[in-house]
Formats: structure tokens, sequence, C-alpha cells
């Protein structure tokens, strides 16, 4: 059986989530791994994991939402996002735009997300909602290559690299589904 986390677990959550975004100018929620933070909680990883920021909005940028990136390259590869976003030189935007991370990341796509994707499930971006409350915002999808720079529409892409990144802007509301226990970390209620 699981208990359910306290009020002061979700304020403690709530104020790091703050701090982080205030020290680094975003934070990324990742979803659907199976390695949850809650207290008591039996997550399993769910098929098309991903990660969120949070953050991106207040430089006027859209927000990042990524599937399948392992979660130690998470950060390593929104950070030269966000510190372009910062500099007021952010990157390019569509499947046509290929960008190189600096310090050897990935090769990245930025490809707009249909707001459908949001509105569809706000739940999907639930920590956004709790610390930045409406308007929703926009997002872009952060599609990353395969080692030979194939990112997931290239007809030469890794199969398994293609496979874990479905491309929101073909399909903005199948993926991903919520997971199974996700109105379990939802009742904790909305401060605002």
């Amino acid at each position: 059986m699981t208990t359910e986390p306290t009020p002061e677990y979700w304020e403690r959550e709530h104020q790091q989530t703050l701090d982080r975004i205030e020290r680094y100018g975003y934070t990324a929620m990742v979803i659907g791994t199976g390695e949850c933070s809650v207290p008591g909680c039996d997550c399993r990883p769910e098929p098309y994991p991903y990660a969120y920021s949070l953050g991106f909005c207040r430089f006027d940028h859209p927000e990042l939402v990524t599937f399948g990136l392992p979660l130690s390259a998470v950060n390593a590869v929104m950070d030269p996002i966000m510190a372009a976003a910062r500099a007021g030189e952010p990157l390019a935007v569509g499947r046509d735009q290929r960008h190189e991370l600096a310090g050897g990341g990935p090769v990245v796509s930025l490809v707009p997300v249909p707001d459908l994707w949001v509105r569809r499930d706000p739940g999907r971006i639930g920590a956004w909602i709790d610390v930045f409350g409406p308007p929703l915002p926009s997002f872009v999808q952060l599609c990353w290559a395969d080692r030979d720079g194939h990112l997931p529409w290239d007809e030469r892409c890794d199969p398994a690299v293609a496979a874990a990144q479905p491309l929101l802007d073909d399909d903005p509301i199948r993926y991903p589904k919520p997971p199974r226990n996700r109105a379990r970390h939802l009742r904790r209620g909305r401060r605002r």
C-alpha cells in the first residue's frame, strides 16, 4: 500500500522547483521513467517517457518538451538552449533547422507543438501550471538526432531513436498517454 504525501512535502517540492528556476533560469520535469520522487509512489516506466521545461516562458521562449532522452541527458541538452534564450538569441524553430549543441551534445531540432497537445490534457504539464498558472504556454518539441546526425523524420534515422520520439506535430493527442497513477499525483490540490 502506498501513502499519500503530506502538504509539507508538496510545499517543499514547490519551493525547490522555484529555487531551480531562479538559479538556472528553468527546471525540467521528467515524467514516465518509473523514477518517481513522490514518497510511496509505485510508478512504473511508461512507453513514452518525456521531459518538459518550466521557465523558458520568462525569456519569451516556448517551453520545451522532449521524449526518450536518458534522464542524465535532459539538462545537458536543455542548458545550451536556455543559454541562447537568455542571451536573446533563441535557436530557430522548424524541422528544417538543425542545431549542433555546444559541448558535443546531439544535433537537435525544435519543432512547434500544436496547442492542442496541452489543451487536450493540461495534466501533462501539471508542475508548470502549479508554478505559472494560466494561460497555458506554447511548446516546441526538442527532437534529438541519432549518432549519425539523423533526426526522427529522416529516412536513415536509427529506428530505435525514431521510435522513442513520437512527433507531436504529427499527432498532438495520443502522446504521452496519462500515467496510470497521475490522478493520485494531482490530488494534492492547487495553491492558487
